[in-house]
């Protein structure tokens, strides 16, 4: 754990209304780095945090590794410190905000040049990608650094937990295996609130599978739908085993092979083909639906699919 940043002096905020905050204040107020958090702690009166900050007792916050300000909310003062502080990614140790604001010539007074208060860094929300080329680009990205070993695990933390439970902004529908080797918020290096996940053996669907993937676009204005088959499916494998020998597989099993013989047919029982062939089916059979192709011929939506190595942990883009 670092030391606490230099405290800046006090700020007035009308109204006393609690900030975003990270840093470190007179008056008992102190804040500590821990990993990729910062531990706000507050010996003297109660501090109401405001979101990402999350308060875990009485007296403490926890906030994520990024600009952020506290307030110390005690009615009795008029004039509640302010505290500045950012994390800086690269370094991983807290830097004074008001060092950085006066480096850069922005602080006057206690006052940004705008003319507002000099108040902290909010959180800064990533962009949420627009277009479906951007949300691809987004989750390409991602698998990038999975299969580099350089995943960064964002929108994981206690701010982003907060960010979300207001409202949710998920920029792809991942439809994808069951299979345990391939969960999308790890394959793609995403986190809280990034991705709608609709999982089914060998992601086959049916009306109420369809009806999940649908629920994106249709009611959040996702842009994106990825389609990803894997590598050695094993229900894949199954069906294609079961069409072979004429066997019936018990229970609902049987429907999943059903759904997949379309694909054995034209794979010619090749598995690795049939994993394929079965991902651009469900891709046209999604683009064709009433509620999204609609969507798709304005352009508003795409729907893709993808084939993911287990082997490399790569994924390729198929259709």
């Amino acid at each position: 754990m670092t030391g606490p940043a230099q405290a800046t002096t006090n700020v007035s905020v009308p109204g006393g209304v609690p900030q975003i905050v990270s840093g470190a204040a007179s008056d008992g107020i102190s804040v500590a780095q821990a990993g990729h958090r910062l531990i706000v702690q507050n010996n003297g009166d109660v501090v109401v945090p405001a979101a990402p900050c999350v308060a875990v007792s009485k007296n403490q916050s926890v906030c994520p590794a990024a600009g952020v300000t506290l307030i110390d909310e005690a009615p009795r003062r008029s004039r509640p410190y302010l505290v500045y502080g950012i994390l800086d990614p690269m370094s991983e140790k807290i830097v004074d905000r008001r060092a950085v604001l006066l480096a850069a010539g922005l602080v006057a007074g206690g006052v940004l040049l705008d003319g507002g208060p000099a108040r902290g860094l909010a959180r800064p929300s990533a962009r949420r990608p627009a277009t479906p080329d951007e949300a691809w680009a987004k989750l390409r990205e991602g698998n990038r650094r999975w299969a580099a070993d350089a995943s960064t695990h964002p929108h994981q933390d206690l701010g982003r937990r907060a960010e979300a439970a207001r409202k949710q902004e998920p920029y792809a529908v991942v439809v994808s295996c069951i299979d345990s080797r391939v969960p999308p918020e790890i394959v793609f290096d995403v986190g809280i609130g990034d991705i709608l996940t609709v999982r089914s053996a060998a992601q086959t669907i049916d009306p109420l599978v369809a009806g999940a993937v649908e629920y994106g676009p249709a009611e959040l204005d996702t842009p994106l739908i990825m389609v990803l088959g894997h590598q050695r499916c094993g229900a894949v494998t199954a069906a294609a085993h079961a069409l072979k020998k004429g066997a019936k597989l018990p229970g609902h099993l049987q429907r999943i092979v059903d759904d997949l013989r379309p694909a054995y047919e034209r794979a010619r029982g090749d598995v690795d083909r049939m994993i394929r062939i079965n991902t651009t089916m469900v891709v046209a059979d999604l683009k064709a639906g009433e509620l999204l192709a609609p969507r798709v011929a304005r352009r508003k939506l795409k729907i893709v699919g993808g084939y993911y190595s287990l082997d490399t942990g790569k994924v390729t883009r198929l259709v």
